[in-house]
Protein backbone atom coordinates (compact mmCIF):
# COMPACT_ATOMS: atom_id res chain seq x y z
CA UNK A 1 0.00 0.00 0.00
CA UNK A 2 1.81 3.41 -0.83
CA UNK A 3 0.16 6.98 0.64
CA UNK A 4 -1.14 7.91 -2.78
CA UNK A 5 -4.27 5.67 -2.59
CA UNK A 6 -4.97 7.04 0.57
CA UNK A 7 -5.76 10.90 -0.07
CA UNK A 8 -9.30 10.54 -0.47
CA UNK A 9 -9.59 8.72 2.47
CA UNK A 10 -8.02 10.95 4.42
CA UNK A 11 -10.31 13.94 3.46
CA UNK A 12 -13.31 12.28 4.55
CA UNK A 13 -11.59 11.58 7.73
CA UNK A 14 -10.81 15.77 7.66
CA UNK A 15 -14.22 16.07 7.48
CA UNK A 16 -15.10 15.15 10.76
CA UNK A 17 -11.81 16.40 13.00
CA UNK A 18 -9.88 19.74 13.21
CA UNK A 19 -6.29 18.18 13.50
CA UNK A 20 -6.11 15.87 10.67
CA UNK A 21 -3.59 13.01 10.18
CA UNK A 22 -2.40 12.70 6.84
CA UNK A 23 -1.92 9.00 5.44
CA UNK A 24 1.38 7.34 5.99
CA UNK A 25 2.78 10.70 7.86
CA UNK A 26 4.80 7.79 10.22
CA UNK A 27 6.30 6.60 7.46
CA UNK A 28 8.99 9.40 6.98
CA UNK A 29 9.96 8.02 10.36
CA UNK A 30 11.04 4.47 9.54
CA UNK A 31 12.12 2.70 6.41
CA UNK A 32 11.49 -0.94 5.14
CA UNK A 33 7.46 -2.42 5.94
CA UNK A 34 6.01 -0.83 8.61
CA UNK A 35 2.53 -0.45 10.22
CA UNK A 36 1.00 2.89 9.21
CA UNK A 37 -2.46 4.80 8.72
CA UNK A 38 -4.38 2.86 11.60
CA UNK A 39 -4.13 6.45 13.94
CA UNK A 40 -4.53 4.01 17.10
CA UNK A 41 -2.51 1.23 16.53
CA UNK A 42 -3.51 -2.24 15.34
CA UNK A 43 -3.53 -6.00 16.91
CA UNK A 44 -1.77 -8.94 14.41
CA UNK A 45 -4.28 -11.70 13.15
CA UNK A 46 -3.92 -15.56 13.46
CA UNK A 47 -5.66 -15.42 10.23
CA UNK A 48 -6.12 -13.19 7.54
CA UNK A 49 -9.55 -11.29 8.76
CA UNK A 50 -10.51 -8.00 10.79
CA UNK A 51 -12.92 -10.47 13.36
CA UNK A 52 -11.73 -8.70 16.12
CA UNK A 53 -11.40 -13.24 17.27
CA UNK A 54 -8.51 -13.59 15.61
CA UNK A 55 -6.11 -11.21 17.27
CA UNK A 56 -2.96 -12.12 18.52
CA UNK A 57 -0.57 -10.47 20.89
CA UNK A 58 -0.23 -6.80 21.21
CA UNK A 59 -1.15 -4.18 19.43
CA UNK A 60 1.34 -2.46 16.69
CA UNK A 61 1.79 1.07 16.62
CA UNK A 62 2.13 3.40 13.43
CA UNK A 63 5.73 3.37 12.31
CA UNK A 64 6.24 -0.27 13.85
CA UNK A 65 8.98 -2.75 11.65
CA UNK A 66 7.26 -5.35 10.33
CA UNK A 67 8.95 -8.65 8.68
CA UNK A 68 6.71 -10.31 5.61
CA UNK A 69 6.85 -13.58 4.79
CA UNK A 70 4.80 -13.84 2.23
CA UNK A 71 1.20 -12.30 1.39
CA UNK A 72 -1.82 -13.85 0.89
CA UNK A 73 -5.92 -12.62 0.31
CA UNK A 74 -8.75 -12.38 2.89
CA UNK A 75 -11.35 -10.01 4.68
CA UNK A 76 -11.23 -6.75 2.85
CA UNK A 77 -10.24 -3.30 3.95
CA UNK A 78 -11.75 -0.24 2.28
CA UNK A 79 -11.85 -2.08 -0.46
CA UNK A 80 -8.08 -4.12 -0.23
CA UNK A 81 -7.90 -7.97 0.10
CA UNK A 82 -4.67 -8.13 0.28
CA UNK A 83 -2.70 -9.37 3.75
CA UNK A 84 0.65 -9.55 5.06
CA UNK A 85 2.12 -13.01 6.70
CA UNK A 86 4.41 -11.79 9.28
CA UNK A 87 7.41 -13.76 10.05
CA UNK A 88 5.92 -15.04 13.00
CA UNK A 89 2.59 -16.37 11.20
CA UNK A 90 0.38 -13.49 12.32
CA UNK A 91 -1.57 -11.07 9.60
CA UNK A 92 -1.33 -7.86 9.09
CA UNK A 93 -3.88 -6.18 6.58
CA UNK A 94 -1.93 -4.61 3.52
CA UNK A 95 -4.29 -1.49 4.39
CA UNK A 96 -2.31 -0.75 7.59
CA UNK A 97 0.89 -1.91 5.99
CA UNK A 98 2.94 -0.25 4.45
CA UNK A 99 5.30 -1.31 1.34
CA UNK A 100 5.67 1.17 -1.07
CA UNK A 101 3.68 -0.31 -3.73
CA UNK A 102 -0.10 -0.48 -4.00
CA UNK A 103 -1.40 -4.46 -4.36
CA UNK A 104 1.06 -7.39 -4.20
CA UNK A 105 4.82 -6.75 -4.45
CA UNK A 106 6.24 -8.57 -6.69
CA UNK A 107 9.58 -8.83 -4.43
CA UNK A 108 7.07 -10.95 -1.93
CA UNK A 109 6.10 -14.45 -2.18
CA UNK A 110 2.31 -15.55 -2.06
CA UNK A 111 1.56 -17.79 1.10
CA UNK A 112 0.48 -21.42 0.75
CA UNK A 113 -2.34 -20.94 3.27
CA UNK A 114 -5.87 -20.00 1.65
CA UNK A 115 -7.34 -16.81 2.26
CA UNK A 116 -9.85 -16.63 5.28
CA UNK A 117 -13.31 -16.85 3.70
CA UNK A 118 -15.14 -13.14 4.72
CA UNK A 119 -17.52 -13.76 7.41
CA UNK A 120 -19.76 -10.75 6.28
CA UNK A 121 -18.88 -9.69 2.89
CA UNK A 122 -20.31 -6.35 2.05
CA UNK A 123 -20.01 -4.75 -1.56
CA UNK A 124 -17.20 -2.27 -1.58
CA UNK A 125 -18.23 1.49 -2.26
CA UNK A 126 -16.77 2.99 -5.24
CA UNK A 127 -14.20 4.97 -4.80
CA UNK A 128 -14.97 8.69 -5.83
CA UNK A 129 -13.65 9.87 -9.21
CA UNK A 130 -11.89 13.40 -8.12
CA UNK A 131 -12.26 16.62 -9.92
CA UNK A 132 -8.59 16.35 -11.65
CA UNK A 133 -5.28 15.20 -10.85
CA UNK A 134 -5.16 14.10 -7.04
CA UNK A 135 -2.47 16.91 -6.83
CA UNK A 136 -2.98 19.31 -9.13
CA UNK A 137 -1.24 22.79 -9.67
CA UNK A 138 -4.11 24.47 -8.12
CA UNK A 139 -6.38 22.87 -5.58
CA UNK A 140 -9.98 24.79 -5.29
CA UNK A 141 -11.99 24.60 -1.69
CA UNK A 142 -15.69 25.00 -2.19
CA UNK A 143 -17.52 26.17 0.74
CA UNK A 144 -21.39 25.33 -0.32
CA UNK A 145 -24.23 27.38 1.67
CA UNK A 146 -26.39 27.12 3.94
CA UNK A 147 -28.72 24.05 3.22
CA UNK A 148 -26.84 22.83 -0.12
CA UNK A 149 -24.78 20.27 1.63
CA UNK A 150 -24.40 17.99 4.62
CA UNK A 151 -21.90 15.71 6.78
CA UNK A 152 -22.34 12.98 4.47
CA UNK A 153 -22.17 14.33 0.95
CA UNK A 154 -19.32 13.38 -1.41
CA UNK A 155 -16.71 16.03 -1.70
CA UNK A 156 -16.76 15.17 -5.64
CA UNK A 157 -20.15 16.37 -6.69
CA UNK A 158 -20.90 19.79 -7.94
CA UNK A 159 -23.66 21.45 -5.96
CA UNK A 160 -25.54 24.10 -4.69
CA UNK A 161 -25.36 27.77 -6.31
CA UNK A 162 -21.33 27.40 -6.37
CA UNK A 163 -22.23 24.45 -9.14
CA UNK A 164 -22.74 27.15 -11.45
CA UNK A 165 -18.93 28.13 -10.55
CA UNK A 166 -17.01 24.74 -10.21
CA UNK A 167 -18.71 22.88 -13.37
CA UNK A 168 -17.51 25.43 -16.29
CA UNK A 169 -14.40 26.14 -14.38
CA UNK A 170 -13.25 22.48 -14.33
CA UNK A 171 -14.20 22.41 -17.88
CA UNK A 172 -12.30 24.93 -18.47
CA UNK A 173 -8.85 23.95 -16.40
CA UNK A 174 -9.19 20.10 -16.65
CA UNK A 175 -5.97 18.95 -14.90
CA UNK A 176 -4.47 21.89 -13.97
CA UNK A 177 -7.76 21.97 -11.06
CA UNK A 178 -9.01 20.01 -8.46
CA UNK A 179 -12.09 21.10 -6.93
CA UNK A 180 -13.30 19.60 -3.43
CA UNK A 181 -16.25 20.61 -2.18
CA UNK A 182 -16.02 20.74 1.63
CA UNK A 183 -19.20 19.00 3.45
CA UNK A 184 -20.43 20.00 7.12
CA UNK A 185 -24.02 20.05 8.56
CA UNK A 186 -24.98 23.39 6.72
CA UNK A 187 -27.82 24.43 9.30
CA UNK A 188 -29.47 27.67 9.86
CA UNK A 189 -31.69 28.76 12.62
CA UNK A 190 -30.36 28.03 16.14
CA UNK A 191 -27.70 25.80 14.56
CA UNK A 192 -26.24 28.11 12.54
CA UNK A 193 -23.10 29.12 14.51
CA UNK A 194 -22.39 25.73 15.69
CA UNK A 195 -23.01 24.70 12.20
CA UNK A 196 -20.32 27.79 10.85
CA UNK A 197 -18.06 26.29 13.35
CA UNK A 198 -17.96 22.51 12.20
CA UNK A 199 -17.88 23.87 8.45
CA UNK A 200 -14.53 25.95 9.99
CA UNK A 201 -13.04 22.60 11.33
CA UNK A 202 -13.79 20.49 8.23
CA UNK A 203 -12.78 22.98 5.56
CA UNK A 204 -9.51 23.63 7.88
CA UNK A 205 -8.80 20.13 7.81
CA UNK A 206 -9.31 19.28 4.16
CA UNK A 207 -6.83 22.11 3.26
CA UNK A 208 -4.86 20.64 5.87
CA UNK A 209 -4.95 17.45 4.55
CA UNK A 210 -4.06 18.60 0.77
CA UNK A 211 -1.37 20.55 2.08
CA UNK A 212 0.81 17.97 3.25
CA UNK A 213 0.17 15.81 0.80
CA UNK A 214 0.89 18.35 -1.98
CA UNK A 215 3.55 20.47 -1.32
CA UNK A 216 3.81 21.67 -4.63
CA UNK A 217 -0.08 22.85 -5.32
CA UNK A 218 -1.27 26.56 -4.66
CA UNK A 219 -4.58 26.51 -3.27
CA UNK A 220 -8.23 29.07 -3.61
CA UNK A 221 -10.98 29.16 -1.53
CA UNK A 222 -14.51 29.62 -3.09
CA UNK A 223 -17.79 30.05 -0.56
CA UNK A 224 -21.29 31.30 -0.52
CA UNK A 225 -23.42 32.67 2.27
CA UNK A 226 -22.71 30.18 4.99
CA UNK A 227 -19.97 28.60 3.17
CA UNK A 228 -18.53 31.84 2.64
CA UNK A 229 -18.56 32.59 6.32
CA UNK A 230 -16.49 29.83 6.79
CA UNK A 231 -14.05 30.29 3.26
CA UNK A 232 -13.34 33.78 4.79
CA UNK A 233 -12.70 33.03 8.54
CA UNK A 234 -10.57 30.58 6.88
CA UNK A 235 -8.78 33.22 4.92
CA UNK A 236 -8.38 35.07 8.09
CA UNK A 237 -6.60 32.57 9.98
CA UNK A 238 -4.14 31.90 6.91
CA UNK A 239 -3.32 35.46 6.98
CA UNK A 240 -2.89 35.72 10.41
CA UNK A 241 -1.82 32.48 11.55
CA UNK A 242 -0.17 30.70 8.49
CA UNK A 243 -2.75 27.91 9.23
CA UNK A 244 -2.70 25.34 7.59
CA UNK A 245 -0.77 26.73 4.90
CA UNK A 246 1.17 30.19 4.55
CA UNK A 247 -0.41 33.01 3.05
CA UNK A 248 2.23 32.97 0.12
CA UNK A 249 0.44 29.28 -1.02
CA UNK A 250 -2.97 31.03 -1.44
CA UNK A 251 -3.67 32.17 -4.64
CA UNK A 252 -7.67 33.35 -4.36
CA UNK A 253 -10.45 33.88 -2.27
CA UNK A 254 -13.77 34.57 -3.44
CA UNK A 255 -16.69 35.57 -1.18
CA UNK A 256 -20.23 35.67 -2.38
CA UNK A 257 -22.72 36.92 -0.40
CA UNK A 258 -20.51 36.66 2.87
CA UNK A 259 -22.83 37.27 6.09
CA UNK A 260 -19.05 38.06 7.66
CA UNK A 261 -18.47 40.78 5.06
CA UNK A 262 -16.47 43.77 6.82
CA UNK A 263 -17.09 47.51 5.12
CA UNK A 264 -13.69 47.77 3.87
CA UNK A 265 -13.46 43.99 2.35
CA UNK A 266 -13.00 44.64 -1.34
CA UNK A 267 -16.36 43.90 -2.50
CA UNK A 268 -18.00 44.15 -6.16
CA UNK A 269 -21.52 44.45 -6.83
CA UNK A 270 -22.90 47.02 -4.11
CA UNK A 271 -22.57 50.80 -3.30
CA UNK A 272 -23.31 50.04 0.38
CA UNK A 273 -20.78 49.98 2.71
CA UNK A 274 -22.59 47.52 5.23
CA UNK A 275 -21.52 44.78 7.38
CA UNK A 276 -23.20 40.89 7.16
CA UNK A 277 -25.65 39.79 9.03
CA UNK A 278 -23.41 37.79 11.56
CA UNK A 279 -21.56 40.61 12.32
CA UNK A 280 -17.98 41.92 10.77
CA UNK A 281 -15.00 40.10 10.61
CA UNK A 282 -11.81 41.78 11.68
CA UNK A 283 -9.99 41.54 8.49
CA UNK A 284 -7.23 39.11 6.73
CA UNK A 285 -4.24 39.91 7.25
CA UNK A 286 -1.64 38.85 5.12
CA UNK A 287 -4.26 37.55 2.27
CA UNK A 288 -6.42 40.71 2.51
CA UNK A 289 -4.70 41.03 -1.38
CA UNK A 290 -6.17 37.89 -2.50
CA UNK A 291 -9.32 38.41 -1.35
CA UNK A 292 -12.90 39.72 -2.93
CA UNK A 293 -16.38 39.56 -2.09
CA UNK A 294 -19.49 39.88 -4.26
CA UNK A 295 -22.89 40.93 -3.17
CA UNK A 296 -25.65 42.49 -4.83
CA UNK A 297 -27.53 45.63 -2.73
CA UNK A 298 -30.06 44.47 -1.53
CA UNK A 299 -29.19 41.12 -0.20
CA UNK A 300 -29.99 41.04 3.54
CA UNK A 301 -27.21 38.69 4.63
CA UNK A 302 -24.14 40.62 3.00
CA UNK A 303 -25.93 43.93 3.18
CA UNK A 304 -27.34 43.89 6.64
CA UNK A 305 -29.19 46.88 8.01
CA UNK A 306 -28.87 48.25 11.49
CA UNK A 307 -28.62 46.96 14.38
CA UNK A 308 -26.60 44.42 11.78
CA UNK A 309 -26.30 40.93 13.81
CA UNK A 310 -29.88 39.94 12.40
CA UNK A 311 -30.80 36.72 13.13
CA UNK A 312 -29.62 33.47 9.66
CA UNK A 313 -32.77 32.01 9.50
CA UNK A 314 -34.15 30.00 6.40
CA UNK A 315 -36.65 33.44 6.10
CA UNK A 316 -33.72 35.52 5.76
CA UNK A 317 -31.33 33.57 3.67
CA UNK A 318 -34.13 32.15 1.54
CA UNK A 319 -34.59 35.71 -0.09
CA UNK A 320 -34.49 36.26 -3.73
CA UNK A 321 -32.04 38.98 -3.60
CA UNK A 322 -29.69 36.37 -1.85
CA UNK A 323 -30.19 33.66 -3.95
CA UNK A 324 -30.49 34.69 -7.29
CA UNK A 325 -27.09 35.15 -8.07
CA UNK A 326 -26.94 32.86 -10.93
CA UNK A 327 -29.28 34.93 -12.52
CA UNK A 328 -28.74 38.77 -11.50
CA UNK A 329 -26.39 40.87 -13.75
CA UNK A 330 -23.23 41.76 -11.74
CA UNK A 331 -22.12 44.56 -15.12
CA UNK A 332 -24.57 44.13 -17.22
CA UNK A 333 -23.99 41.35 -19.72
CA UNK A 334 -22.27 38.41 -17.07
CA UNK A 335 -24.44 37.33 -13.65
CA UNK A 336 -22.38 37.05 -10.77
CA UNK A 337 -21.70 33.30 -10.93
CA UNK A 338 -20.36 33.29 -14.52
CA UNK A 339 -18.09 36.79 -13.77
CA UNK A 340 -16.81 34.54 -10.70
CA UNK A 341 -15.78 31.82 -13.45
CA UNK A 342 -14.12 34.09 -15.16
CA UNK A 343 -12.21 35.56 -12.76
CA UNK A 344 -11.50 32.07 -11.54
CA UNK A 345 -10.48 30.85 -14.84
CA UNK A 346 -7.81 33.77 -15.48
CA UNK A 347 -6.37 33.67 -11.87
CA UNK A 348 -5.79 30.29 -11.57
CA UNK A 349 -5.10 29.37 -14.64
Amino acid sequence: MTRATLLLTALAAAAVTALAVIPGSTANATTGYHVFNTGIGIYPRTTPTMNPTARAGTALADGTPVTIACQTTGDPVHGNAIYNRLADDTYLPDYFTYTGVDGFVPTLPRCDAPPARPQNPQPQPTQPRPFGAACAPTILLVVPGSSETSTSARSDQHRGLLAHVTRPLTERLGRKLRVHYANYPAKLDGGYFASKDAGYRAAWSALNTYAAACPTSTFALLGYSQGAHIAGDLAATIGKESSPIPARRLSAVALLADPARNPGDNTLGTSFPSIGAAGARAGFGDTTKVVIGLCTDFDPVCNAAPPYAAPLTAALLGQAAHTGYATKKLDGSKTFTGWLTDYLAVTLD
